[in-house]
């Protein structure tokens, strides 16, 4: 009876526009199905000084249904009604997540929300995010999920796995084989929603290779990217824990390799440096958390005045695992050429269903009034370096009203050093930094079946 009716919301979508129904064969196609989603309300509130503000409601609500079609394959559908926001995520689905508002020039900016990153399905004239939209309903994934004692295989339009991608998704195959003590896993996808990484990626093959295993108290994953025409990208993770304190460090690597035909400057491309490396440290002292962060990025990891490096990541995500060192707004690993940074914060359960948070990011980056690079893929000479800092400050509180049920919301505070960027003239550059201030509230209702 629960199944039945969790799958309300699914059956009215499926069968939305049919007149008739049979109730019988109905009650048997829904027979073993395992159904899964979530709601949820966001109500957002941006406000950047001397430059306004923005509000945005933003609603989401995904059902998820893995179907029995024999003993060994299963039908998985994913449904998306939304405005494009994944479960876990601050950020919308498919864009340019590393353009995030920039105020002046966006090479150097503080990586904000962008009119919130495209919550909104249309704008304003002014091009501004509408505070409240219709909603789209997408059919998010719809594969074939094969699984026996010697591997696991995935075939259709399904999430692509791996570190270097958050939400991106395509239509391809996934294979995990164990053996022995690691995992391998290797994939393929032949159309993805992957956003421009020196230039369009969407209709370019995409490939990966794994392995992954566990040592004693330690865990670590080796991952391999290939967009063809455009990159290669590598980044190796380790973690563990013992006793309370939990470690983990991970190295990113991004190399393009493209050619003239993709790319008039493509030397000055392929010469980029784009890395990052990170470590992250926690502490449970059981209602008392405590954790600490360090980040340094490469030389080139916003190279493109449109901010289309994405860090070390293939699909210009922040929020992919290689480029993850952020708070609520300012995201360092896209954002950001040659940073430190370091954050730490402490969160607080006075009862087991409340959870108050204090966060703070700290990082110093360089801003430059040219690329460093030259079209030809040499240093430019005596191109002038600014140090810019960058800092933000969280408040957040969360209350699980039930299991299924949480109310939460943050007050988020961020500064950042911005480039006002004057004409180029042979070697003199005539530029000034500012300091951008920015303030972002947010209140979340998320039920969870």
């Amino acid at each position: 009876m629960n199944k039945i009716v969790k799958l309300s919301l699914v059956t009215a979508v499926a069968i939305a526009g049919l007149t008739t129904v049979n109730a019988a064969s109905l009650e048997e196609a829904i027979k073993g199905v395992d159904v899964s989603g979530m709601m949820r309300y966001r109500y957002t509130d941006t406000k950047t000084k001397r430059a306004g503000s923005n509000q945005v409601n933003a609603y989401d609500i995904e059902i998820n249904a893995k179907i029995p079609v024999n003993d060994s394959i299963k039908a998985v559908l994913k449904i998306d009604v939304g405005n494009g926001f994944r479960a876990d995520d601050d950020s919308a689905k498919g864009a340019n997540l590393s353009s995030r508002a920039n105020p002046t020039n966006s090479t150097n900016a503080l990586s904000l929300p962008n009119a919130l990153v495209g919550v909104a399905i249309d704008r304003d004239g002014a091009g501004r995010a509408a505070a409240d939209s219709d909603i789209n309903v997408d059919i998010e994934d719809a594969y074939f999920l094969y699984t026996n004692a010697n591997f696991v295989g995935s075939l259709g339009k399904q999430n692509i796995p791996g570190p270097h991608v958050d939400g991106a998704q395509g239509t391809g195959v996934v294979l995990t084989v164990p053996v022995g003590p690691v995992t391998l896993v290797g994939t393929y996808f032949n159309g993805t929603n992957i956003g421009a990484v020196n230039g369009p990626t969407s209709y370019l093959d995409v490939w990966q290779a794994a392995v992954m295993g566990s040592f004693g108290p330690v865990n670590a994953d080796l991952w391999y990217a290939k967009v063809s025409e455009r990159l290669n990208a590598y980044t190796l993770g380790l973690g563990g824990a013992v006793g309370p304190v939990a470690l983990s460090a991970r190295f990113s690597k991004k190399k393009f390799k493209t050619d003239q035909d993709n790319n008039a400057n493509y030397k000055a491309i392929n010469a980029l440096k784009v890395t990052v490396a990170k470590i992250n440290a926690s502490v449970d002292l059981g209602a008392v958390s405590l954790s600490a962060g360090f980040a340094k990025t490469g030389i080139d990891n916003d190279f493109f005045q449109n901010g289309g490096i994405g860090g070390a990541s293939i699909d210009a995500n922040e929020d992919a695992k290689v480029n993850d060192f952020q708070l609520k707004q300012i995201a360092v690993a896209t954002g950001m050429n040659d940073a430190k940074a370091f954050k730490v914060g402490v969160s607080f359960k006075p009862t087991s269903n409340i959870t108050l948070g204090l966060d703070y990011l700290s990082a110093s980056h360089k801003l430059r009034g040219a690329t460093r690079l030259t079209a030809n893929g040499n240093k430019r000479a005596n191109t002038k370096v600014y140090k810019a800092k960058a800092k933000e400050t969280v408040l957040s509180a969360s209350y699980a009203m039930s299991k299924n049920f949480t109310i939460s919301s943050y007050y988020s505070m961020a500064k950042n050093g911005n480039l006002n960027n004057n004409a180029y003239a042979g070697n003199r550059v005539n530029d000034s930094v500012t300091s951008v201030k920015t303030t972002q509230g947010r209140l979340e209702l998320k039920y969870s079946f």
